[in-house]
């Protein structure tokens, strides 16, 4: 972790349901002051989430997929 609440970063080497080089090739990315951040893709954070399990993020999984399907 760096920083503090409200602005903490979490650093994360593993996540569950997900590959590195796979979840770095889907990767998309911002540019944000002239800096290029790459970032999780929305299929791949999804899938994360439904392997976490945790209440709060099924809950974000429905509202992710909300997001995808006004998107579309």
């Amino acid at each position: 972790m760096l920083g503090r609440d409200p602005f903490r970063i979490d650093i994360l080497t593993d996540i569950p349901g997900i590959n590195f080089d796979i979840a770095w090739a889907h990767r998309t990315s911002i540019t944000l002051d002239g800096q290029t951040i790459p970032l999780i893709s929305a299929d791949d954070l999804i899938a994360n989430k439904i392997a976490s399990g945790r209440l709060q993020d099924l809950a974000d999984v429905e509202a992710l997929k909300t997001v995808q399907q006004r998107r579309s």
